[in-house]
């Protein structure tokens, strides 16, 4: 299932000029000259760049108070900039997302700490601080950032579908289901959001439910290819192996890489005796992935029904390699 950092940026210019920083300064600087240039920009009347300088300050030291307090007294004196600091930069979002998208969970979850200080009522910051937190299993605590995120914000449907995908790491299926029941209501024209419905109906059962979901969404992104490999899935849970294998291959015809559609199609003809055409995908899936193990392993089984297994023709040295790794045979 997919996880989603931003439904929407919501961001409030006060800018009262448009004097630009070249923020590769802030690089030679020590903090102490930082905090100099963001109370110059402030005394300019420039408080957007003040606030993504912060922003920015707070990432390189992020145990620093010193920016918040800056911009907590500016903001005492001008009471009636209320959402001045309602959410970080998109820059400085985007910088948070690369740092999660690269498995760096401890630097984020430091950084996200100390601009939530700032910006305690940022649903983005909740957002990504629970997608970090889902990541290292602190799943309670997890939800309840996306709960805080959505009272906040009521229609963030990244923060339902994220929340979703956490409830179902902890078995909560019904939990999970209402989540991404709620994200696909809110944005109905999220691909995305309706995908994860239709897994989730079948990771709890509904396979039929998911069945008219996923084809009704199929109708409106005819070439999603996970939207076809779910549909083929879901149909192949039913015992219609000719929908699925339908579904399955165009799945396959949008993404020729599609891994995980292949080796569905491989173990359907399987269950078809159809062992030939099994081995053919087996086939495409090591020329894609020579490390796949299982496309070997279920190879072999398939040859072996065909009585085609010989071991100096067969059993390469990488194949032995990988079953004397996964202890296979």
């Amino acid at each position: 299932m997919h996880l989603y950092y931003l439904e929407q940026f919501l961001l409030i210019s006060f800018m009262h000029n448009n004097e630009k920083i070249d923020y590769k300064t802030l690089d030679n600087m020590n903090l102490d000259q930082a905090c100099k240039l963001v109370l110059k920009q402030i005394k300019n009347g420039s408080f957007k760049e003040a606030k993504i300088l912060c922003d920015k300050i707070n990432l390189k030291y992020p145990s620093n108070t010193r920016t918040t307090n800056i911009l907590n007294k500016y903001l005492k004196k001008n009471k009636n900039i209320k959402s001045f600091n309602q959410e970080p930069s998109k820059d400085i979002i985007e910088i948070l997302i690369n740092s999660y998208n690269n498995q760096k969970y401890s630097l984020v979850i430091s950084q996200t700490q100390s601009l939530l200080v700032k910006y305690p009522n940022s649903i983005n910051l909740l957002n990504i601080k629970g997608l970090v937190l889902s990541s290292l299993e602190k799943h309670e605590e997890a939800i309840q950032c996306f709960i805080k995120a959505i009272k906040i914000f009521p229609n963030f449907a990244a923060a339902y579908n994220n929340m979703g995908n956490t409830f179902d790491k902890i078995n909560q299926k019904t939990e999970a289901l209402k989540c991404f029941y709620k994200a696909s209501e809110i944005n109905p024209k999220s691909v995305d959001y309706i995908n994860n419905l239709g897994v989730q109906l079948i990771h709890n059962g509904e396979t039929k439910k998911s069945i008219e979901v996923l084809e009704g969404s199929i109708k409106r992104w005819p070439k999603h290819d996970k939207l076809n490999y779910n549909l083929g899935k879901a149909y192949d849970n039913i015992g219609n192996h000719d929908g699925a294998l339908k579904y399955l291959k165009y799945a396959i015809y949008v993404n020729p890489s599609y891994i995980d559609a292949y080796f569905l199609i491989a173990i359907i003809n399987d269950k078809l005796n159809k062992f030939e055409e099994a081995i053919l995908y087996y086939d495409k899936i090591i020329n894609i992935d020579k490390n796949f193990t299982n496309a070997y392993f279920n190879m072999r089984l398939a040859l072996e029904k065909l009585d085609l297994v010989h071991d100096e023709v067969f059993i390469t040295e990488v194949i032995l390699k990988l079953i004397d790794k996964k202890g296979y045979l």
